[in-house]
C-alpha cells in the first residue's frame, strides 16, 4: 500500500488514472442526455430449411413379469416350501398358490420330481446345472 499525494491509500492492484475535474459535494450531480444509436442491428432468425425431426418411433410395450426361478409359491423366497408344493401338484394335492413357470426349474416344459429335487438341491447349497434363484421374465 502508499499513499498519493492527495493522501489516498491505495494497494499495490488498484491502479486509477487521477481526475481532473474535482467534484463539489455540494452541487447536484447533473448528467447529460445521451443521443447515441444502438450500435446493434436486432437479429431476426432465418427459418430453417430442414425438415422439422419427428419423435423416435418406438414398439408398442408388452407387459411382463419377472418370476424367480424355484419360487413355486411365489412369496420372493426359494424354501422347502416350494419344494413340497411341487410335488404336491405333481400328486394332484391342492396347493393354495401355484406358479407353473417358476416350478419348472430345469426348463423343460414339463413339471416333474426332478424340478422338486433341483430346489431341495439348491437350498442344500448344491450345483444344480440350472438357472434356478434367477429372476426370468415372461410375458403376461
Amino acid at each position: 500500500d502508499f499513499k498519493t499525494k492527495e493522501g489516498t491509500v491505495v494497494t499495490a492492484w488498484e491502479v486509477t488514472a487521477p481526475t481532473t475535474d474535482p467534484v463539489d459535494p455540494t452541487e447536484p450531480e447533473t448528467t447529460e442526455p445521451t443521443t447515441e444509436e444502438p450500435t446493434t442491428e436486432p437479429v431476426t432468425e432465418e427459418p430453417t430449411t430442414e425438415p422439422p425431426t419427428e419423435p423416435p418411433t418406438t414398439e408398442p410395450t408388452t407387459p411382463v413379469e419377472k418370476i424367480l426361478l424355484g419360487d413355486s409359491d411365489t412369496d420372493g423366497e426359494i424354501t422347502i416350501r416350494d419344494a413340497t408344493n411341487i410335488q404336491s401338484t405333481i400328486a394332484k394335492f391342492p396347493v393354495k398358490v401355484f406358479s407353473e413357470i417358476a416350478s419348472d426349474v430345469d426348463q423343460n416344459d414339463e413339471l416333474n420330481i426332478r424340478d422338486a429335487t433341483i430346489v431341495q438341491m439348491h437350498i442344500a447349497r448344491y450345483e444344480t446345472g440350472t438357472n434356478i434363484g434367477q429372476y426370468i421374465t415372461v410375458l403376461k
